[in-house]
């Protein structure tokens, strides 16, 4: 929330975009809207949970799909910027790869990264490939990570 705050204070323009499986959180049950006048919406369209693979998968597909739309518009904005704060995903991936080439700059949120990179090499290769060399800018939120 004080990320959005931030960047709307710099007249940054964003939207807030999530692709993935509904949400368990019984208070986040709508697909869009704004919170504190932060606009965000469930590219997929989708908020269930436990929906078969195939629909996932449609679902994640029709996601990606939305998200370029939005990078693309993003592109024709003076002040338009992707913040990250998911990470290791290959969603995260593809919105990197994309907003860089519509040189559309991104933000990424680092959190304790250390834990997730141990996971294996395909999240290894997200983190060191496409978020850090292609993010114009990173916000860390913990000392530790600062170290490293």
């Amino acid at each position: 929330m004080m990320i959005g705050k931030a960047l709307q204070a710099s007249d940054f323009e964003f939207d807030i975009v999530i692709n993935s499986e509904g949400n368990k959180n019984p208070l986040n049950k709508q697909i869009q809207g704004r919170i504190h006048d932060i606009p965000f919406t469930h590219v997929n369209g989708s908020m269930t949970i436990g929906l078969s693979k195939p629909v996932r998968i449609f679902n994640f597909i029709k996601g990606i799909w939305a998200t370029n739309k939005k990078i693309r518009q993003l592109a024709k904005k003076e002040k338009g910027i992707v913040y990250l704060y998911s990470q290791g995903s290959l969603y995260n991936a593809w919105v990197s790869l994309y907003a860089h080439l519509c040189k559309v700059p991104v933000v990424q949120e680092v959190n304790e990264w250390s834990a997730v990179t141990n996971q294996g090499k395909v999240k290894s290769w997200i983190y060191d490939r496409i978020m850090f060399r292609w993010a114009k800018g990173a916000i860390v939120i913990s000392t530790s990570i600062e170290k490293k």
